[in-house]
């Protein structure tokens, strides 16, 4: 019938924290929109249809793809993607049960929101009081279900209430970078994007009012920590390419900011429970040195507790908060990574806050720690980190039996702590990636790119195959591994199993073999494997060993070791002896097209004004050959020559939106190509003739959320 509107197209549901828009085919959560392909989308929603009824595989495979014939890998994909979508856990599930060797149930409570069912076209007089008493027979069951659970949450099991930790969501614009609580746990101070950089705001948490403490800066909010008093935020912005981070503060209610004389630092501070002190993590890289200090809340009366060199006991020095004063003021909690024969991992060590003695705080370790707070005189809490997952759990350990216990389990990623009152806060994190293609025209400053695939997680490596496949990493399976994908978008599959990959891979010109960082007893060495992801070997042994970059020819590769100071050496792949190429700093290898220079970043500290450089070497004699400025602001370290010219190619942000830079080593000239979009590129790759580019787009939501009843 005319104006009559499709059910399908208007119909909704809530769940949860979730709300499902068949309209627009989009699924919010508090408001914000949750990343998904088109095939898990459509797969939640048959699910969601389904109202509680087993559909078994056969059943979605067949709705799901009508028309082509896929492997059931394709739907437990789907699932996968979509469990770690809504945070769900297949041990433990609150929304998608699996019915082993049968199929999948939706066991969440869906609820059709009225509007949905209302048609534009007029209605039969019994059809629309038929309708009305559905509307109020439902209602009436609802709102007696709502009072028994009611009943139940308030009066009913009691330990089943306080074993199970709530979240708050304090922001909803999914641009926050950094958060803390002032002392009151009323208030706190949080740092968000903001067109070019970012910028500081106050926000009372009661009443949601916030005002600007600071306007952008040129860079990321690295460090933040209110003082004890309430008054100022002390905090640490990463600028471009600048080799030191000063601390500075700024009051609450606004003013000038000041530096905070001599305190050089990449991480939050922590204060000593009067105020009076602060405690903080240095770094001499070049020395492979790092510093547990402490000094005057004025910078004044530095001190080092406790000195690291080399790279068997490392504290985390960039963009975390790894140190905590006890409430007491006795001792400092410090996150430590350890590499001993049992290989990396990471522990609690607490350091007298007079003496610099030092024990740990339990036998316990785990595979990474950046966030540390104190919750009470007698527990702390932290965020484990997955070396090689985007999932961030939050854990609880006792100071004086070394009991942990966690408090999250779920598939998000968690970012900062700050406690206050009893409780954290934290910031909630969710990636989205896509894949895009375009073709490149040397004479034109514009691309035209195509997007050909997305999907949750973060890619963040991307190569190409001899025949114009693309291969990726993907979480898709559960675990990183290699993927590949048709340059049109088609035929996605898995490469790897059990790879243990962690950061990038490289793919030989010669044969499509794949050479990758692998973690595995927390060392990462290098892999390889041949062109279908079969036949893995290790071929280095160290214990920090990452972003390989194959020669043209394919006779060796490149890579980074270690990261305190990182180094250059080369491998070959059948595994032969390595060969170190740089004795100093350096980041980054990529090899020149003819495959007889080899650049990478560095931080020249030979003026006064240490700042990132690029650096060039002789890829036979390793001898320096150049350093160069960069011409445009650059924060993202990946670099690749474009095979069919000397155009040296880096991403970098405009902005909001992404751009790459075309560099030209041999003139010097450059140009932009800038009509990339919004989110950062995660990684990209020119094709083996150098006329098409492949790049990962990421797009990340992040809010404050306060972690209750745990």
């Amino acid at each position: 019938m005319k104006g009559q509107m499709s059910p399908e197209s208007t119909k909704t549901y809530e769940f949860a924290d979730f709300h499902l828009d068949c309209a627009q085919k989009l699924l919010f959560r508090h408001g914000l929109p949750v990343p998904l392909t088109p095939k898990v989308y459509d797969t939640l929603l048959l699910l969601v249809e389904s109202n509680g009824r087993l559909l078994e595989k056969d059943e979605l495979m067949q709705r799901l793809w009508p028309d082509r014939f896929v492997e059931e890998g394709n739907l437990t994909s789907n699932i996968k993607t979509l469990r770690r979508a809504l945070g769900d856990d297949a041990s433990d599930p609150r929304f998608i049960e699996t019915i082993p060797r049968r199929g999948y149930r939706f066991i969440a409570a869906a609820r059709q929101s009225i509007e949905a069912s209302l048609q534009t076209s007029a209605k039969k007089p019994e059809e629309t009081w038929k309708n009305r008493y559905v509307l109020i027979s439902t209602v009436t069951v609802l709102v007696v279900a709502l009072f028994g659970i009611a009943f139940m949450w308030f009066n009913g099991n009691g330990l089943f209430r306080d074993r199970q930790a709530r979240f708050k969501r304090l922001t909803t614009t999914g641009k926050v970078t950094n958060a803390a609580f002032a002392p009151d746990g009323k208030s706190l101070v949080f740092s968000k994007k903001d067109g070019a950089g970012e910028s500081l705001w106050f926000r009372q948490i009661e009443s949601g009012s916030q005002e600007q403490i600071l306007p952008v800066q040129d860079g990321e909010f690295v460090g933040l920590t209110v003082s004890p008093d309430g008054n100022f935020a002390y905090y640490s912005v990463f600028s471009k390419n600048s080799a030191v981070q000063t601390l500075s503060r700024v009051g609450l209610n606004g003013g000038s900011p000041e530096q905070v004389p001599n305190v050089d630092t990449d991480v939050s501070v922590s204060f000593s429970p009067d105020g009076g002190r602060l405690a903080y993590i240095d770094t001499r890289a070049s020395l492979k040195e790092t510093m547990l200090k402490i000094a005057n809340a004025d910078g004044t009366d530095q001190r080092i507790l406790v000195k690291t060199v080399g790279e068997d006991r490392i504290f985390p020095f960039f963009r975390a908060s790894p140190v905590a004063w006890s409430p007491e003021g006795e001792s400092i909690a410090c996150a430590i990574q350890v590499n001993d024969e049992n290989g990396l991992a990471y522990r609690i060590a607490l350091v007298d806050s007079e003496t610099g003695s030092e024990r740990y705080l339990a036998d316990q370790s785990w595979s990474g720690i950046e966030n540390l707070v104190w919750l009470d005189a007698e527990n702390l809490s932290f965020i484990e980190v997955e070396q090689n997952s985007p999932v961030r759990r939050i854990w609880q350990i006792s100071r004086g039996t070394g009991e942990a216990r966690q408090l999250t389990n779920d598939l998000n990623g968690y970012q900062w702590l700050s406690s206050a009152g009893g409780s954290l806060l934290t910031l909630q994190k969710n990636s989205y990636s896509s894949l895009h293609v375009a073709v490149f025209d040397e004479g034109s400053n514009v691309i035209q790119p195509k997007q050909i695939f997305g999907e949750s997680g973060v890619i963040e490596s991307i190569g190409w195959s001899r025949d114009a496949k693309i291969f990726y990493n993907s979480l898709a399976s559960g675990k990183n591994e290699i993927w590949q994908i048709s340059a049109d978008g088609t035929a996605p599959r898995q490469m790897t199993v059990d790879s243990d990959l962690i950061y990038s891979f490289a793919v030989s010109p010669v044969d499509d073999s794949l050479v990758f960082s692998s973690i595995r007893n927390g060392k990462i060495a290098l892999a390889r494997t041949n062109a279908d992801g079969e036949d893995m070997r290790r071929l280095t042994d160290g214990t920090a060993d990452i972003l390989p970059y194959f020669s043209p020819n394919g006779a060796k590769f490149v890579f980074q070791r270690g990261t305190s100071p990182p180094t250059l050496w080369a491998g070959t792949p059948d595994g032969g002896a390595l060969t170190q190429l740089t004795g100093y700093q350096a980041t980054n290898p990529t090899i020149s097209p003819d495959g007889k220079q080899i650049a990478f970043h560095f931080m020249d500290y030979g003026g006064k004004d240490p700042h990132w450089k690029l650096g060039l070497i002789d890829s036979e004699s390793h001898q320096l050959i150049n350093k160069r400025e960069f011409p445009v602001p650059v924060t993202q370290r990946e670099a690749v020559w474009n095979p069919a010219s000397d155009l040296l190619t880096m991403a970098f942000r405009n902005g909001e939106n992404s751009s790459f830079l075309l560099w030209s080593l041999a003139d010097g000239k450059y140009r932009t190509l800038d009509n990339v979009g919004l989110g950062r590129i995660g990684a990209f790759a020119w094709s083996p003739q150098g006329d098409r580019l492949v790049y990962s787009q990421v797009f990340e939501t992040s809010d404050v959320v306060e972690l209750e009843n745990f």
